[in-house]
């Protein structure tokens, strides 16, 4: 077993016989529920096999957007499953789905939904996982970063937009970290408000606009000396997708200006995914250094299986779909062997 969260920090001891244990979640809207269900099935296979409760042995969560949430949500001690119930519950809430058309054409000046529901239904979620009444990161017991962009910031004394990662870890820059009295709702509000669909909230937007993957800003949290204070050689880190869609572009020339690139269907998708991508290409070689990028015996590791077809990011009515689809990632021949890859490396990386 790997030490508790209390030892979490520069004053931490690095030792190979207890890896620092990162695990990461991609944003992707109502998607955050296949996210949700692999690691409930990752969770009961590991059991079955002698592992029990793996999700206790991470040192680090990571989540953008709707990965933030299960991030927030799993280092406040709630159960996969119960995170499962979370959005299957509640998703039609969130992001309604009569008149989807209708809210789609409204996208084109105003955001498609409003957060309301999803305040509601966070705060209740948080105020009882942590027992207490609109908790602040501070009172969650497991270190946890959330991306954010923030619209206006201040950096030396000049306003201008930029990257924000809330994290609860005590110090920052060798000061008290600040972010430790931030509201845990305000910042799973921050993080989701994904523009066209959500409101800009508290001056903040969706984390996916900076890293919709944040696994390498973990890592990179793991490595500060004023935080995580771990040897690379120390850190181990999974990064777990919200199911893949199948896009493309097909063509060699196109000769495209503004309105055919913004007007795309798929070009937020090419913005996101591109990034989710660098990320894993710099985690991959950066630890898995002189060894198969896909190997259950590396530093690192990625389960982000295909999904069978394409759901957009507010498809509340695909809530069933996305349980099937994650259900059949086992036993599905494109997605089996990378599965039994993911137990195996957990199994490695506990000991």
């Amino acid at each position: 077993m790997v030490p508790s969260p209390e030892t979490d920090g520069p004053s931490s001891s690095p030792s190979l016989r207890h890896p620092y244990l990162i695990l990461s979640v991609d944003g992707g809207g109502v998607r955050g529920l296949y996210a949700a269900k692999l690691l409930e099935m990752l969770e009961a296979s590991l059991s079955a096999q002698g592992f029990q409760r793996f999700i206790s042995n991470v040192r680090l969560f990571a989540g953008t957007s709707t990965g933030a949430i299960l991030a927030l949500g799993l280092a406040s001690g709630l159960a996969p499953a119960e995170l499962v119930a979370l959005y299957r519950d509640h998703a039609e809430q969130i992001f309604p789905s009569r008149c989807r058309w209708f809210r789609q054409a409204v996208g084109l000046v105003r955001a498609r939904y409003s957060n309301t529901a999803l305040k509601r239904i966070l705060q209740q979620t948080f105020d009882a996982a942590l027992n207490r009444k609109d908790p602040r990161l501070g009172d969650i017991p497991r270190k946890v970063l959330v991306p954010t962009f923030e619209l206006a910031g201040v950096e030396q004394n000049v306003v201008l937009w930029k990257p924000k990662f809330f994290n609860n870890f005590e110090f920052n820059r060798g000061r008290p970290n600040p972010d430790l009295e931030q509201p845990v709702v305000d910042v799973a509000l921050r993080t989701t408000a994904a523009p066209t669909y959500l409101p800009v909230y508290q001056g903040f937007i969706d984390g996916g606009m900076v890293a919709n993957n944040p696994s390498m800003a973990a890592l990179a949290q793991a490595l500060d000396a004023d935080t995580g204070g771990q040897a690379l050689q120390n850190v181990r880190l999974f990064s777990l997708g919200t199911g893949e869609n199948r896009n493309f572009i097909r063509g060699q020339s196109m000769n495209w200006g503004d309105v055919q690139w913004l007007c795309h269907k798929v070009f937020p998708d090419l913005v996101l995914d591109g990034m989710m991508e660098v990320a894993d290409y710099q985690c991959r070689r950066i630890l898995n250094v002189g060894r198969s990028q896909d190997s259950a015996t590396g530093a690192y590791f990625r389960l982000a299986p295909f999904l069978p077809r394409s759901i957009a990011l507010d498809d509340a009515s695909a809530t069933e779909a996305l349980l099937r689809f994650a259900e059949s990632v086992p036993s599905d021949p494109a997605s089996k062997g990378l599965w039994l890859q993911a137990i195996e490396w957990w199994k490695n990386a506990l000991g």
